[in-house]
């Protein structure tokens, strides 16, 4: 029997496939520290986190696009892209795409017929609204 000849894979096919390798090894439980990791988080503020009216989905988005923004606020990542690391479709990313700029916190600019999309970052007055509470106490 021979082995399949490689293929080309987009790279957002790539992460998804490294992905789902990754959940179908079995791993053994090990407790972690997850401060002491050198990994990388996507900035999620919190002003959004406590604004019932936006979806999770739009939440993580919104962080995933704070991580690819440069110095000038700028962020121009691949929607299929997006959908691979996110771990939902490309029409996902599109509806909460919509649902960001519903609420007026970023601007998706074409880039021409055929390049990505530009997501700039708006300011919105949820932006200035006092820090969350949890039990009458500021959140850290």
């Amino acid at each position: 029997m021979t082995a399949p000849a490689p293929t080309t894979m987009e790279p957002a096919l790539q992460i998804a496939e490294a992905r789902n390798q990754l959940l179908a090894h079995e791993w053994p439980r090990a407790e972690i520290n997850p401060n002491a990791r050198a990994w990388t988080f996507a900035p999620i503020p919190l002003w959004l986190l406590q604004r019932h009216e936006v979806s999770f989905g739009a939440k993580c988005l919104y962080g995933r696009l704070v991580l690819y923004a440069g110095k000038n606020g700028v962020a121009f990542p691949n929607q299929v892209t997006l959908a691979a690391e996110l771990g939902i479709t490309a029409r996902q990313v599109r509806r909460l795409i919509k649902e960001l700029e519903g609420h007026k916190l970023i601007e998706a600019k074409k880039r021409g017929f055929q390049g990505p999309d530009r997501y700039v970052f708006l300011y919105h007055p949820w932006q200035e609204l006092p820090p969350p509470t949890i039990l009458g106490r500021a959140c850290p």
